[in-house]
């Protein structure tokens, strides 16, 4: 069984809307997403998770995600 943590990831996007072809900065904060050091690098998963967001939630002709990174989720233990 392999080991997933929890991640907040934050990203910046230049989008170039269908509709209007006009470019938008879109800046999206703690993205919940989950990463498994075992089928993919912490880089990845972050860059990805945001491409997947922006695929899901906007009409886009393209994009370029300008910088990502993102935070652990900390988790209350009981004492």
């Amino acid at each position: 069984m392999s080991t997933t943590y929890t991640r907040l990831v934050n990203y910046k996007a230049d989008v170039c809307m269908r509709e209007t072809l006009k470019l938008k900065t879109v800046e999206v904060d703690n993205l919940l997403v989950e990463w498994n050091p075992e089928e993919m690098s912490l880089t990845a998963t972050e860059y990805w998770s945001a491409c997947d967001h922006i695929a899901e939630f906007l009409d886009f002709d393209w994009f370029s995600i300008e910088s990502w990174d993102s935070t652990p989720v900390e988790v209350e233990c009981d004492k």
